[in-house]
């Protein structure tokens, strides 16, 4: 399992490397199965809905409506991770190091950022967490040019390589 997440209507949205699955009641089906395994899929619980990724396109499921974003299409830029802001703000990161900045469905910003994002969060300020293989990244969603790494040099573990977590409170858990 790569990651989940619950939409308003009490479905539990599962991604792996095989697909993503839905489990409604007691009954758990394939929403999309990939032929082969493959590491591009990602599911993020949104305002009023679920976002799924899959590849290099964001299939965004409010209520009764999908919308399809697509991003920027290059080798190697399958999508790793979604975050979702409070304000439904949706951001993206990339296995090429790149990260996205939705707002609606219109992709607004993309940068780089040091390191592949393994996991996206929010804390309590509203500043984003990017939790990468070989790092911590700081970025304040006003500024997303601007990234603060964290690294060994701040003694982080050399291989991260696992997901951020924001609790209830806001605090940050690496």
């Amino acid at each position: 399992m790569q990651s989940l997440a619950e939409s308003p209507d009490g479905r539990l949205w599962i991604s792996t490397v095989r697909g993503i699955h839905v489990l409604e009641g007691d009954s758990l089906r394939w929403f999309r199965r990939f032929p082969t395994a493959f590491n591009g899929a990602a599911v993020q619980a949104i305002p009023g809905g679920v976002v799924l990724a899959i590849s290099d396109s964001l299939l965004l499921m409010r209520g009764s409506t999908t919308t399809t974003v697509n991003l920027p299409h290059r080798p190697g830029s399958e999508i790793m991770s979604i975050g979702a802001s409070a304000g439904g703000d949706i951001w993206v990161g990339g296995r090429d190091s790149m990260l996205y900045h939705i707002r609606g469905a219109r992709l607004v910003w993309r940068g780089v950022i040091p390191d592949r994002a393994i996991s996206i969060d929010f804390d309590h300020d509203g500043t984003l967490w990017i939790s990468g293989e070989y790092s911590l990244v700081r970025l304040s969603p006003e500024r997303p040019e601007s990234p603060v790494r964290y690294s060994e040099t701040h003694l982080l573990p050399r291989l991260i390589a696992g997901p951020a977590f924001v609790d209830r409170e806001g605090n940050l858990w690496q």
